[in-house]
C-alpha cells in the first residue's frame, strides 16, 4: 500500500466520531443538529465536555458552528487524535 493509501491512527480516529458544538448565535439548523449547544456564557464548558467525550472514545473530530463562542477559562485542554 502506498503512503497516500495508508490509514494513519488520526484518520482512523476521525472516522469514528464527530461531535458538533453550536454557538448561541448559530443558525437554527446548526443548533438543532448539535451534540452540544452553547448559551453564550462559559461556552468553554461545552467545548471541554465535547473534547473530553472524544478523548474518552479514542479521538475524532470536533466541529464548531458558525457564530461567537464566549470562553471564560484561561485554557482548554486539548488531546491527541482530535481534530478541530
Amino acid at each position: 500500500m502506498g503512503r497516500d493509501q495508508e490509514t494513519s491512527p488520526l484518520v482512523s480516529a476521525l472516522e469514528t466520531a464527530t461531535i458538533y458544538v453550536a454557538a448561541a448565535d448559530a443558525t437554527a439548523a446548526e443548533i438543532a443538529g448539535a451534540d452540544y449547544a452553547c448559551d453564550n456564557t462559559d461556552d468553554d464548558v461545552q467545548i471541554a465536555a465535547a473534547l473530553g467525550e472524544l478523548n474518552t472514545n479514542g479521538g475524532g473530530q470536533l466541529v464548531l458552528s458558525s457564530g461567537t463562542f464566549t470562553v471564560s477559562a484561561d485554557s482548554i485542554t486539548l488531546y491527541n487524535n482530535i481534530m478541530i
